[in-house]
């Protein structure tokens, strides 16, 4: 592990914009990714901004079988 990973931060900031809010309007995720660069810099250096859409359905099981093997 490199100093640089060792003293790195992640921050995980869910809930912040829906899908239906970036097909109204696309410029939204450049505005969102300006807004946290420019709030997360009042605490420290802010190396790297990176915004996606983590929702989806989950399938839904009737069994108990992993998903995964």
């Amino acid at each position: 592990m490199t100093a640089a990973n060792k003293n790195s931060r992640v921050v995980v900031l869910k809930y912040m914009f829906t899908i239906q809010e970036l097909e109204e309007d696309a410029s939204l995720i450049l505005d969102l990714k300006e807004d946290v660069r420019e709030e997360c810099s009042t605490l420290g250096e802010v190396t790297n901004v990176v915004l996606y859409d983590v929702s989806f359905i989950a399938p839904h099981r009737t069994d108990s079988k992993p998903l995964l093997r």
